[in-house]
């Protein structure tokens, strides 16, 4: 075999491998990798992506109110829209509540 064919395979196979890799989540630094920050963060009670600072007593009461009416998704929805939080991080943020 020609040394450019087998080189050109090489290559061919590295990048499908980092694309798969990409596509399942596998690929460092991935954002589908849970991360230990993350994970201490919401074993502690405040989320990743939260700031304190913008959970406030008064939200804080607001979204315990929704919760306990049965409007969790609405919780979510107001909790995600004062803070920018994530999907994941603000629903665990309202069933800790």
């Amino acid at each position: 075999m020609r040394l450019e064919l087998v080189i050109g395979i090489v290559v061919a196979v590295a990048l499908v491998a980092y694309l798969a890799g990409r596509r399942f989540g596998r690929h460092s630094g991935d954002a589908g990798e849970p991360d230990y920050a993350r994970r201490s963060a919401i074993a502690s009670g405040t989320p990743a992506g939260a700031s304190t600072a913008a959970i406030d007593d008064a939200l804080r009461d607001e979204l315990r109110a929704l919760s306990q009416r049965g409007k969790k998704i609405d919780a979510i929805k107001r909790l995600r829209k004062a803070t920018g939080m994530g999907l994941k991080e603000a629903k665990d943020y309202v069933d800790e509540l």
